[in-house]
């Protein structure tokens, strides 16, 4: 069995096990933890809706003010989730028990930084996930686009998560060996 085989089924284990104990957690807990998100995802998607609507009735300029309008939007989670995986990369590579309980055990580095450094991808994209969509939803369902536009904006943020956590990645390695902790 791999390195990444054998870390991805103690990672499996681990999410079995939270899945078990979140079944012990109260009913109206999660009630209410849902109703509030799905709450928050429609509101997020009719704030778009209408927004672009808006823009759309202005004919000359609404094309440029969309396209800049998703660069800019794209732009700042870029740079949000470069900043999100910068840090919680940090703290997963340099400062964890786990880190360090797994650097005891006969596992490959490389191994070890593949699988931290997707545990903190999915740990920082999450959310960008929860506010990019209405944003998608809401431009496909406006302009009328056919199915595929979706399953493909789908697959879309699948690449997009990588690249900010790569760069956010490297950030932390290079500044970990470069900048001094102590003056």
């Amino acid at each position: 069995m791999s390195d990444m085989a054998v870390l991805a089924s103690m990672k499996w284990a681990e999410i079995r096990n939270r899945t078990r104990l979140f079944r012990h957690q109260s009913r109206l807990k999660i009630a209410v933890i849902l109703f509030f998100s799905i709450v928050f995802w429609v509101s997020l998607y009719k704030l778009f809706f209408h927004g672009m609507q808006f823009i759309t009735s202005f004919r000359i300029l609404s094309d440029q003010v969309l396209s800049t309008m998703f660069y800019t939007f794209f732009f700042a989670l870029t740079v949000m989730l470069i900043f999100s995986n910068a840090v919680i990369g940090y703290s997963s590579y340099f400062k964890s028990r786990e880190t360090f309980f797994l650097m005891s055990s006969p596992v490959r580095m490389e191994s070890i930084f593949l699988y931290k450094f997707t545990e903190s991808l999915t740990f920082s994209s999450w959310a960008v996930l929860f506010l990019g969509t209405p944003l998608i939803t809401a431009y496909g369902v406006l302009f009328e686009k056919p199915w595929p536009y979706f399953v493909s904006a789908v697959l879309f943020f699948i690449p997009y998560l990588f690249i900010p956590a790569a760069i956010g990645s490297i950030i932390t390695v290079l500044v970990t060996n470069y900048v001094p902790r102590t003056r």
